[in-house]
């Protein structure tokens, strides 16, 4: 059976690893079903690290973490509007990103339904442009947050260009400009954060109060960081057959693939439709540019990946199919049955395919 397999150790590995580079608090994020971890096996695994922070980007994943986590804060950093999801969020302590003067009217007719406070985080853009009250007008914020419990202010960086960490250092001086703005109008900031573990890796939790990460928790890290982080999700398939073809056969889809040698060729019913190597080059969550870049190179069979088997690296013959992938076995002690472990993005694994903790 194919399976995702998510190492404990590693993640309790990264978390440590984040630690030695910051006191400040961890916030978790584990939107989009935990990564593809399954968002209760990567809320057990975290809250065994002694998290207590987390974040999510529905107010389904809020409601469904709500319900199993044990008091822990959890930030839903994606507005909402509607009255009757706004009331169930609030009962059960949902901290809200605060983006607009719409939502802060519906979270205070909500919170009066429910007969408590709406608890919020200040969402500021510094130039994502996606959400959020403009750093250099913040005239609305102060009427906005009447009747609401302020506890954070927050940016959310760019950080895909090249001149990223350029990028930081402006947005994070607009970001503190802002603070400074909000506190001169008498409000109280409450936890700063702006870090998402792209940021945190280049320069580290910039003095702010908390840090929130994802995919680093997953040791998909790219940069100065990288070697300090273990990749805790692969997925594992088996060698379903193998068999002999001689030198001179061609194999493969579009047989382009002529044999040199006698070749023992083992079948793995694992492709890229099943995320097998539609990543990017930092390992975290790709683009749709890197997708269609990835899955045209898999479909020519450019850019020879390999997999292991045991303790050896192997190479896949040809281009990989949708749901095949053909490796190279010869002088490799395996069968039928067999382990063939495939790194893989979990958040391109499909979900019927069962997650397990290992």
């Amino acid at each position: 059976m194919t399976t995702l397999k998510i190492r404990e150790s590693a993640i309790v590995h990264n978390v440590g690893s984040i630690r030695a580079h910051t006191n400040k608090r961890i916030i978790a994020v584990i939107k989009e079903d935990g990564y593809g971890m399954g968002l209760g096996n990567a809320y057990a695994v975290l809250k065994r690290c002694g998290i207590d922070y987390y974040a999510v980007a529905t107010p389904w994943e809020a409601l469904r973490l709500s319900r199993m986590s044990q008091g822990e804060d959890i930030l839903l950093l994606t507005p909402e509007q509607n009255e009757e999801a706004l009331l169930e969020l609030i009962r059960r302590g949902i901290v809200f990103m605060l983006a607009g003067g719409e939502q802060a009217d519906a979270l205070r007719r909500a919170g009066a339904r429910a007969g408590c406070t709406p608890r919020v985080h200040l969402k500021l853009d510094t130039g994502l442009g996606r959400y959020g009250y403009a750093w250099n007008d913040l005239s609305a914020v102060a009427q906005d947050v009447r009747g609401l419990k302020l506890e954070g202010c927050y940016t959310h960086f760019a950080t895909q260009s090249r001149a990223y960490l350029r990028n930081i250092r402006r947005q994070f001086a607009r970001f503190e400009q802002a603070l400074s703005t909000l506190r001169g109008m008498g409000l109280d900031c409450g936890m700063t954060h702006a870090c998402a573990s792209r940021a945190f890796a280049g320069v580290g939790d910039l003095g702010l109060d908390a840090i929130r990460v994802g995919s680093l928790l997953l040791g998909r890290c790219a940069g100065p960081l990288a070697a300090e982080f273990e990749n805790a999700v692969y997925m594992e398939a088996q060698i379903f057959q193998t068999r002999l073809h001689f030198r001179g056969e061609t194999v493969g889809h579009d047989g382009r693939v002529r044999l040199k040698r006698d070749t023992l060729v083992g079948l793995v019913r694992v492709g890229y439709a099943d995320g097998a190597f539609l990543t990017g080059a930092d390992h975290g969550q790709p683009s749709l540019g890197t997708l269609a870049r990835c899955l045209l190179r898999v479909m020519r069979g450019g850019g020879a990946a390999r997999v292991r088997v045991g303790e050896r690296f192997v190479p896949i013959l040809g281009k990989i199919g949708m749901n095949h992938m053909l490796l190279d076995l010869t002088g490799v002690p395996a069968g039928v049955g067999a382990p063939v472990r495939v790194e893989i993005s979990p958040l391109l694994v499909r979900s019927e395919i069962p997650r397990q903790l290992c």
